[in-house]
């Protein structure tokens, strides 16, 4: 299976999004803890694709990853974060 990734893709296992910055907020009483974190469908764009998987490889130089299921990405693009 080969996904294209041009624009919008997101590749990521979590299933709540949270939102750092609003940590500062908490710690001064603001806000608190549960205002901070939301589903993360909720906060994708509507034409971003979800891929709710990890990479298992990553080929910079042949513009691609494969996921730890065996999906192979293929990217123009990317940014990349441990």
């Amino acid at each position: 299976m080969y996904i294209w990734l041009l624009i919008h893709c997101l590749m990521c296992v979590c299933q709540v999004h949270y939102y750092q910055p609003m940590l500062t907020m908490v710690g001064v009483g603001m806000r608190s803890l549960s205002q901070m974190h939301r589903p993360m469908r909720d906060v994708l764009p509507s034409d971003c694709d979800w891929i709710q998987d990890s990479a298992a490889s990553f080929d910079p130089d042949g513009n691609q990853l494969t996921t730890r299921t065996g999906t192979v990405v293929r990217h123009c693009i990317s940014s990349v974060e441990k």
